[in-house]
């Protein structure tokens, strides 16, 4: 998990004009890469075999900037993101070889990400270039949300009276995308500009 937070009438002020570098950028971002082997073996006349694999993640990236906060950049641009990045692979196999042998298997991956961007009231955001505000995506814009869930489930029944059981593979990926900006009050006092593109984004991303 990732947090990024400035607190309330905070001032961020981009008063050293180098142009080689000249972002007010903010990001919240989780990366990870998992993957995780079962292997069983057996041999005999009569064989009841198993082997189980499961991997469960769950990451929240959250940017919340506090009531009153002024965010200005008189010469370029205002980024905000939060995202995430993951592969996970599940692999189970099994392989019997008797008389009377039970199969087995089960391979199950979970992927859930929660990426928030949070805007308190009476702030201020102002660029001369862009202001940019993205849930899945980085703050650059150059990267988005990547979930790769990959369940495997390889079973080799070498029996002669073979009694099928379990084999299952399942792989899940989930991303929930949100950006908060002010109370529901319609007066929030909220004040968001550029000279050039004002960027409001959620996206999905890629789901494999």
């Amino acid at each position: 998990n990732s947090v990024f937070k400035i607190n309330s009438l905070a001032d961020v002020l981009d008063r050293q004009h180098n142009f080689a570098d000249y972002h007010i950028q903010m990001d919240a971002f989780t990366g990870y890469n998992i993957y995780d082997t079962v292997v069983l073996k057996v041999y005999g006349a009569l064989q009841g075999a198993g082997a189980e694999s499961e991997i469960d993640v769950n990451t929240h990236n959250t940017v919340n900037i506090g009531q009153g906060v002024k965010l200005l950049n008189p010469i370029g641009n205002v980024e905000i993101g939060a995202h995430t990045r993951g592969y996970a692979t599940a692999d189970a196999s099994v392989t019997i070889g008797a008389a009377i042998g039970v199969a087995g298997g089960v391979t199950d991956v979970d992927l859930n990400t929660n990426n928030t961007i949070t805007i308190g009231d009476n702030v201020e955001i102002e660029s001369f270039d862009s202001t940019k505000i993205l849930a899945g995506r980085s703050a650059d814009y150059l990267s988005g949300n990547l979930l790769s869930a990959n369940a495997l489930t390889n079973v080799y029944n070498y029996t002669a009276i073979p009694i099928d059981a379990a084999k299952r593979a399942n792989a899940y990926a989930s991303v929930v995308n949100n950006i908060s900006i002010g109370s529901a009050d319609t007066d929030s006092g909220i004040n968001v500009s550029s000279v050039r593109d004002i960027i409001l984004e959620a996206n999905k991303g890629t789901l494999v």
